[in-house]
């Protein structure tokens, strides 16, 4: 029945001449990285700090259990298993690896997920960031890259860890404070035992045409990059709450400047050091690197810079 919802959509695709083609391929975007960390960017330097942290940290756990269950499942993609799928021309190239769960759905669903679970109290909020969540999922069946069951345990995965993330950092904490090295604890331990395990298990071998239906490496090497983000949300949280402890005060002119000058940081980890590191250093460590210094960077490098930065021309 996968398949066969697959193929009414494709089919929807081909007699609509492609009309929704380029929407659902930006929604799909939405649950990328770049886009919802410029979000979360925006919501923890400028607005509300507290669910700046839950949207990274729900990030950085919803990572880890989505890695762990894509290699202990190994499912492939829809166009693997059937022929007759035919994902739109550049769905592909965001579409690597195993296909169960959906990395994309996974990553809406903790971003936009954990923001609307915070501000729950507003239902026009809540209504909107579910419906991004939802397009999301829809936008990875559309495009003909993920099955409704690929979309579905992405989402319910990660709706298990936003809840869980939600209860440590907003009840838990709230009357534990000490408590947060713990927390962080067991995020860098799950993240260990997650890169032993991925480099320990055994992966189909499943070959066409003198290659690998999926290569294990890209496999380890997205693990890396997941246990990376965890690494940089889990310590970056730690050290601002701990160390840096910056104030969102400030004028509106000062909070626009800061977001952009922040921003353009992160377009650059994103698009040129990201390509710098892979040049110079292996893939795993490449991956590491990359996705830790980012929410490193969001959650402690920047503010720590601005606070001192803010505090002298003020």
């Amino acid at each position: 029945m996968d398949i066969q919802y697959l193929l009414v959509l494709q089919n929807f695709r081909f007699y609509s001449e492609g009309v929704f083609n380029g929407f659902f391929s930006f929604i799909t975007t939405l649950g990328e990285s770049f886009i919802p960390v410029l979000l979360m960017a925006a919501v923890y330097w400028c607005f509300n700090k507290k669910a700046g942290t839950y949207m990274c940290l729900a990030e950085g756990v919803g990572g880890l259990v989505n890695s762990v269950l894509k290699i202990s499942f190994c499912v492939y993609r829809p166009w693997i298993r059937d022929p007759g799928i035919e994902p739109i021309a550049g769905a592909k190239t965001t579409a690597t690896g195993y296909s169960f769960p959906s990395g994309h759905s996974t990553n809406a669903t903790c971003y936009y997920g954990s923001l609307a679970l915070y501000f729950r109290k507003y239902r026009f909020v809540v209504v909107f960031l579910f419906s991004v969540v939802f397009l999301v999922m829809l936008s990875r069946n559309f495009l003909g890259v993920h099955t409704p069951q690929d979309v579905l345990v992405g989402f319910g995965s990660a709706f298990l860890v936003i809840l869980l993330m939600g209860y440590v950092l907003n009840d838990y904490l709230e009357k534990n404070p000490e408590k947060d090295i713990w927390v962080m604890a067991a995020i860098l331990t799950c993240g260990v035992l997650i890169i032993i395990y991925a480099m320990t298990k055994s992966y189909p071998q499943n070959w066409v045409d003198g290659t690998l239906l999926v290569d294990p490496a890209k496999m380890i090497t997205d693990v890396f990059g997941n246990v990376g983000f965890a690494f940089g949300a889990a310590i970056g949280w730690i050290v601002e709450r701990r160390k840096i402890k910056f104030s969102l005060d400030g004028t509106l002119y000062v909070k626009i400047r800061r977001y952009l000058i922040g921003a353009a940081v992160i377009t650059v980890l994103h698009y040129i050091l990201k390509n710098v590191f892979s040049l110079f250093l292996d893939a795993y460590a490449a991956a590491f690197i990359y996705n830790f210094l980012v929410p490193f960077f969001i959650l402690a490098i920047y503010p720590a810079l601005f606070k001192k930065f803010e505090t002298k021309c003020s």
